[in-house]
C-alpha cells in the first residue's frame, strides 16, 4: 500500500476504514514511517485508490498516524450550503441544497427553516428536525462519494428485515442514564397563532421519565417541528441505550444502517459502525462491528 504526492511513493501499513453513525463521514487511517508535507494525495491500495485530504497526523515513537477523509466528503463539508425556508420532504431539501441522497424511507413534507451553513450544522439540524413517515431517530451520514445517506433508527428497528451476523462479543453497555435528562412522556403547553391553549400528551416510550414543554407557535407551523425535535432526540439516545461491539467471522463486512440478527438469538441490533483493519501480513481484513439497540427489561 502507498501514499501518492508530489511523485513520490511513500509505503504506508495498518490502513484502517472507519465508517461510524457516530460522526458525519468515513474515515481513513494509516501508518505513515514520517510525517507526510502535504494536504492532499492519493492512497493506493489492492483494492482501491482514494484521493484523500489530510485532516490529522499523530507522530509517535517514530511513526505518524495519519488519518483522511476523500476529497468528495472535503469538497462538501468545506463549504457552505446555500440554505432553505419553507415545506419540503428531505429528499427534495437535499436535491436543492445540491447533494446526491439515498434513504430506504420516505420523508414527510414538513417546515424547515435552514440558515446558510456548513454542512457539519446542516446536519445537525436535520438529525433534529427531519421528519421521517411514523420515524423517530433521523440520522444523516455521508459515504465516501459525498452521497448523503439518511436513516432512521425507529424505522430501521421496527421496518427492516434483519440479516444474521455470526461474530465475538468484545464489550457490551447497557445504560439509560441519559433519561434523566431526555425523558419519553412529555405534556405540551401550546399557544398557536391566534394565542388559543391546547394541552397536549406526548408518549414515545412509556416509564422513562416525564416533563413539561411550553410551545409557542406564532407561526402555525412550529408546533409539529418542535414535536418532531422532542422524538428525534429521545429515540437517537433510546436506539443507543444498548451497544455491543464484536469481532465479525472473516470476511463477513456489514455496512452501517443495517439490521442484523446477532448470532441467530433473535436479538436485532442496527449496525452504527463498521471498521475494516488492513494488515499486510493478513489475506482477510479483520473487522469490528459497533451495534446498537434499545435497552431490554424484564416485566
Amino acid at each position: 500500500m502507498l501514499f501518492s504526492a508530489l511523485n513520490k511513493d511513500i509505503p504506508i501499513s495498518q490502513l484502517v476504514i472507519d465508517d461510524n453513525l457516530a460522526s458525519y463521514h468515513n474515515i481513513i487511517s494509516f501508518v505513515s514511517p514520517t510525517k507526510l508535507p502535504v494536504k492532499d494525495g492519493v492512497l493506493k491500495t489492492p483494492l482501491h485508490n482514494y484521493d484523500v485530504h489530510i485532516i490529522n497526523q499523530d507522530c509517535t515513537n517514530g511513526s505518524v498516524k495519519v488519518d483522511c477523509i476523500t476529497k468528495a466528503v472535503e469538497k462538501s463539508f468545506c463549504s457552505n450550503t446555500t440554505g432553505y425556508n419553507g415545506f419540503t420532504t428531505i429528499d427534495k431539501l437535499f436535491v436543492k441544497l445540491g447533494f446526491a441522497y439515498y434513504s430506504d424511507y420516505k420523508s414527510n413534507n414538513t417546515y424547515l427553516s435552514i440558515p446558510q451553513c456548513p454542512v457539519t450544522t446542516l446536519f445537525d439540524m436535520m438529525t433534529k428536525y427531519a421528519s421521517f413517515a411514523n420515524g423517530g431517530g433521523a440520522h444523516f451520514y455521508m459515504s465516501q462519494d459525498g452521497t448523503v445517506h439518511g436513516f432512521d433508527y425507529k424505522l430501521i428497528k421496527e421496518r427492516s428485515k434483519p440479516l444474521s451476523l455470526y461474530g465475538s462479543i468484545i464489550s457490551e453497555k447497557e445504560s439509560t442514564n441519559w433519561t434523566l435528562y431526555t425523558p419519553s412522556e412529555y405534556e405540551l403547553l401550546e399557544w398557536d397563532e391566534n394565542n388559543n391553549f391546547k394541552r397536549e400528551t406526548l408518549t414515545l416510550e412509556k416509564g422513562f421519565g416525564k416533563s413539561t414543554v411550553r410551545i409557542t407557535d406564532t407561526t402555525g407551523v412550529w408546533k409539529d417541528v418542535e414535536k418532531q425535535a422532542l422524538t428525534n432526540t429521545f429515540y437517537n439516545k433510546w436506539y443507543n441505550g444498548h451497544t455491543v461491539v464484536i469481532s465479525t467471522a472473516r470476511g463477513a463486512v456489514p455496512i452501517v444502517g443495517m439490521l442484523i440478527n446477532l448470532n441467530g438469538n433473535g436479538d436485532t441490533f442496527i449496525v452504527k459502525a463498521v471498521s475494516i483493519a488492513y494488515d499486510e501480513l493478513q489475506e482477510v481484513p479483520t473487522t469490528t462491528v459497533t451495534l446498537i439497540s434499545n435497552p431490554k427489561f424484564n416485566d
